[in-house]
């Protein structure tokens, strides 16, 4: 839509007009953001999405709390029952994922065995 309204243009002509301080700092700032997309993926492929997702929550979790100290604001109380909810929210999914990991592994290992044992039989 910016293209049709007019929007595309000024917005070429800032970037025209910049330093070079600014596309140096926009470089880094894209660097950074591939960078954590990238580490969010590895992490998605190798513990899965709900994993993912915890650790995303808790990161805005941290930085939420993080910009409350060092921005001061209101803070009232849903705030802070807000965050505690989502905090206890995301340990709750991330025990489940692990207790299902660790039943998977056992029931794995339990075949296994029984796999094992039955081919003892054969031989």
């Amino acid at each position: 839509g910016s293209a049709w309204n007019g929007e595309l243009m000024g917005g070429l002509g800032f970037f025209a007009r910049s330093s070079h301080r600014f596309w140096i700092e926009q470089c880094i700032i894209v660097c950074i953001g591939a960078w954590g997309q990238r580490l969010m993926l590895d992490l998605a492929q190798d513990y899965g999405a709900t994993s993912a997702t915890v650790v995303t929550t808790f990161r805005k979790t941290v930085t939420f709390a993080l910009s409350v100290v060092i921005f001061p604001k209101p803070f009232s109380f849903a705030h802070a029952v807000a965050l505690v909810v989502v905090s206890a929210a995301a340990c709750m999914l991330q025990l489940q994922l692990m207790a299902e990991e660790r039943a998977a592994a056992a029931k794995a290992a339990h075949r296994d065995s029984v796999e094992e044992s039955s081919s003892l039989f054969l031989v």
